[in-house]
Order: C-alpha cells, then structure tokens, then sequence
C-alpha cells in the first residue's frame, strides 16, 4: 500500500496548477452566450481547450491519489 503512494506522490504537485484552468472555464460559458463570436473564439482558444483537456487528465489523475489518500488515512487510523 505504501509502496504505490510514493510514485503517485509526484502527482499531487501536478494537480495545483492544473486546477487553475478549471474554474476559469466555469466563468466562461455564461460568457460566451453573452459575449458574441469575438469571444466564443478567444475563449476557446484561450481556455475552452485547455480547461476542458485538463480537466479530464486532472480528475483522472487526482481521483485514484485522492483514493488513495483515504486509504492511508484509514489505515493509519
């Protein structure tokens, strides 16, 4: 169990800057109904890619660390 903790360990510090993108792509969409083909474009290109190619690997990424860090915690306790 502790053994595959280590190398997921190098994850987590993966995770903090990737979060970022995520909660600008949120403010986006209301946005991009307001705003008009100007900004549908630089949003998309902005962060629309990037937010949502992130998002997934993200929370493929920190789902299993996450499970993982409950079972630590559990263990220890």
């Amino acid at each position: 169990y502790y053994q595959p903790a280590g190398p997921l360990i190098q994850h987590p510090p993966q995770l903090p800057p990737v979060k970022g993108p995520p909660p600008d792509s949120t403010p986006t969409p209301p946005q991009n109904s307001e705003g008009s083909d100007d900004h549908v474009g630089t949003s998309t290109t902005s962060g629309g890619t990037s937010s949502t190619g992130a998002c997934k690997p993200v929370a493929l990424f920190f789902f299993p660390f996450f499970f993982i860090l409950m079972r630590r915690h559990s263990s220890n306790t």
